[in-house]
């Protein structure tokens, strides 16, 4: 049984790497990386950026089973998205390498610059945000009370990403 615990800066490299296997099937890393090993490379560089940068907010966690990280969820503060300036290039360079392509450095600064901010929790009686560029979960979170506000394309030729909103649940 997986034990959950806060992310360790010595566990990044694995917990990047489950992240990589987690996304492999979005449609946005797969217009991006269409081969499968540039894809696992890219992914998992990319968001082994994103973790990182949440690490110093304490709310990346991990589960770990058999010392193995396998599965691995963060959230960063209100107020900390979008993320400033300089965080913003911190994560640029650490990912800089998944974007090296012009194709990807193009379309993949289209959609990153589309991000929404994600949901905050129903204590704080914030409304909740989010996107997906799976056309799947739309369904699965409309079952948990999320609305599509926007479909959005960001390069015409790729896939879509959704925006969706949910009031607080009191």
């Amino acid at each position: 049984m997986p034990t959950i615990d806060t992310l360790r800066p010595d566990q990044l490299e694995d917990s990047s790497a489950v992240l990589a296997r987690a996304f492999d099937d979005d449609p946005v890393f797969r217009y991006l990386y269409p081969t499968p090993r540039r894809r696992q490379w890219s992914t998992g560089n990319f968001l082994q950026a994103i973790v990182r940068d949440g690490l110093p907010f304490g709310e990346v966690w991990a589960a770990i089973d058999d010392g193995a990280v396998v599965g691995t969820a963060g959230w960063l503060p209100e107020g900390t998205y979008p993320p400033s300036r300089r965080r913003a290039v911190r994560q640029l360079v650490a990912a800089w390498q998944a974007l090296l392509t012009p194709h990807t450095f193009r379309d993949g600064l289209r959609y990153l610059t589309e991000d929404a901010v994600l949901g905050r929790l129903d204590t704080t009686g914030v409304p909740a945000y989010l996107e997906t560029s799976t056309e799947g979960n739309v369904a699965w979170y409309r079952h948990h009370g999320f609305e599509v506000q926007r479909e959005v394309r960001p390069v015409p030729a790729g896939p879509p990403v959704w925006t969706m909103w949910r009031e607080p649940k009191t």
